[in-house]
């Protein structure tokens, strides 16, 4: 998908470039190009209104927060924001593809759990399907380094944050 699409290209090569810089150890002087470049491929796609609600558009704004949460940046926040107005935009997401799902359910959870917010409602009903061993089978996504269970995992022993608004801890 990336290799057709330049905003989730460059998005991945962002994230990409960041991480070798910090695993080296050195100065990292390439993703900010990568960055600037998939934010414009970014905007581009929310202004074709065909496009705006393709599975492209959110595998980009996720891997956005995913580079300013390992450049431990605040900026994740407001691409967080911006997944779950996508979400709520599109009304129906039936046919999102699961592991894109399971994405934005960790990233929710997290927030959720982290900063006491109250995660989206919307998602409740993705966290049985991301669960559910017949869909998914029983694995270690590669990209999280997580069981495919996880965000299940964590609603079920911290409490349902999809109806409760309560503070970390």
């Amino acid at each position: 998908m990336a290799l057709e699409e330049p905003a989730l290209l460059n998005a991945a090569l962002a994230v990409a470039a960041s991480h070798h810089s910090r695993w080296q150890r050195k100065a990292d002087t390439v993703s900010r190009k990568y960055l600037r470049a998939a934010s414009k491929a970014l905007r581009d796609r929310f202004s074709a209104p065909e496009r705006i609600h393709s599975q492209v558009t959110l595998a980009t704004m996720l891997l956005l927060v995913s580079f300013e949460v390992f450049s431990g940046s605040s900026r994740w926040r407001g691409h967080h924001d911006a997944i779950r107005g996508w979400i709520r935009s599109r009304g129906d997401c039936s046919d999102l593809d699961p592991f894109l799902k399971t994405w934005v359910c960790l990233l929710d959870t997290q927030s959720a759990l982290n900063l006491g917010e109250p995660a989206m409602l919307e998602l409740e009903s993705w966290l049985d399907i991301t669960a559910d061993p017949a869909s998914q089978g029983e694995f270690v996504d590669a990209l999280f380094g997580c069981s495919s269970r996880l965000p299940k995992l964590m609603v079920s022993s911290h409490g349902n944050p999809y109806f409760d608004s309560f503070s970390p801890g």
